[in-house]
């Protein structure tokens, strides 16, 4: 039996096209990822990704307070 190669249908799904995203790296302490993990641990959040777009979405959710920073 053969293994390993193409095989139609496996493999992790697509999204769609219009779900394209990008990779980011994020830098930062042992002690900040590991309050992620922590929240996510707890079912706060699925995973890294779902964590940072929540996080990304609170500060457009209302322009008036959004602020960049200086």
């Amino acid at each position: 039996m053969p293994s390993g190669g193409y095989r139609e249908g496996s493999g992790r799904k697509r999204l769609s096209d219009n779900s394209l995203k990008r990779v980011l790296s994020i830098t930062m302490s042992a002690d900040e990822w590991e309050r992620i993990d922590n929240l996510i641990a707890q079912g706060f959040f699925e995973s890294k990704s779902e964590y940072f777009r929540k996080l990304h979405e609170s500060q457009f959710a209302s322009r008036d307070s959004f602020k960049v920073p200086q």
